[in-house]
């Protein structure tokens, strides 16, 4: 499907549209080679484009977030993320003080909506121990393999060692900690120590 099709179903209330030019322009502005909708790029160029500004081009960037607002609006958990994430960072948008604020909130709205990646920083934000609890847990359970699911899982354990957001138990810690590489679990078990003592 070419861009101007893609652009008048997300015109027309295709959330996944909205959600597929968002990327779309969101990748071309960081300078990645795919000319059309839904082109593959090499490894090369997806490593290299990780090491480029995600600013380059400000008007790309700008359509990617009027897309990604438009699918958050429609109530797209990934979109409310990515949204998100451009408010806070300034990212086709202002970066200012109002629009970290309506990151918050979006933040929230993706959690709400069950995008993992949304309820771990909702857990790295709340101020409320039983919440950052909560959104910890349900992140360590829901991301994919990787350093963010580490930390989540990480965070969760100690929670249930220090008895902070949940009761105390050392056994449900010590099964958290069990799906973590031995050095990472090593590092909770000091931090632990730590805080309780």
């Amino acid at each position: 499907m070419d861009e101007k099709q893609l652009m008048q179903r997300a015109e027309n209330g295709d959330v996944g549209a909205m959600l597929e030019l968002a990327k779309y322009y969101s990748e071309k502005a960081r300078g990645n080679r795919g000319d059309k909708v839904g082109d593959v790029i090499s490894a090369a160029d997806f490593f290299e484009s990780l090491n480029a500004e995600e600013k380059d081009d400000p008007e790309l960037q700008s359509k990617a977030y009027k897309y990604y607002r438009m699918a958050a609006e429609a109530g797209n958990a990934e979109a409310m993320t990515e949204l998100a994430r451009r408010l806070y960072d300034g990212i086709g948008v202002e970066r200012n003080a109002q629009n970290s604020e309506e990151s918050k909130v979006w933040y929230r709205r993706g959690a709400e909506a069950g995008d993992p990646a949304a309820m771990r920083v909702v857990g790295f934000t709340s101020e409320d121990a039983e919440e950052k609890f909560k959104w910890y847990e349900l992140s360590a359970k829901l991301l994919p393999p990787g350093l963010n699911k580490i930390d989540s899982i990480k965070q969760t354990a100690i929670n249930y060692a220090a008895g902070r957001g949940t009761e105390k138990d050392i056994v449900k810690a010590e099964e958290w900690l069990a799906r973590l590489d031995a050095e990472t679990a090593a590092s909770a078990r000091l931090e632990i120590g730590q805080i309780t003592g």
